[in-house]
């Protein structure tokens, strides 16, 4: 999260950049990495909602790609 949001103002995440950041992180982590850490940055958004810095989130009610976790067989 980090390296790509660390100097991002919650006001200029746009949904776009969202989507390149989850599809940049498909190609090198996990399933279950990409949709914990896209499920933090959208907790972040949310709590930025609620203290009113945003109108509102970028990252929920929109696709942005996130990939399906596969059953294992036991």
């Amino acid at each position: 999260m980090l390296p790509r949001w660390g100097s991002v103002q919650v006001a200029q995440v746009t949904y776009s950049d969202i989507k390149a950041w989850v599809g940049d992180m498909r190609e090198t982590a996990g399933a279950t990495v990409v949709i914990r850490a896209f499920g933090v940055l959208a907790s972040i958004l949310d709590d930025a909602v609620h203290d009113r810095r945003i109108a509102s989130n970028p990252a929920r009610g929109a696709k942005v790609g996130l990939p399906k976790k596969m059953k294992k067989r036991h």
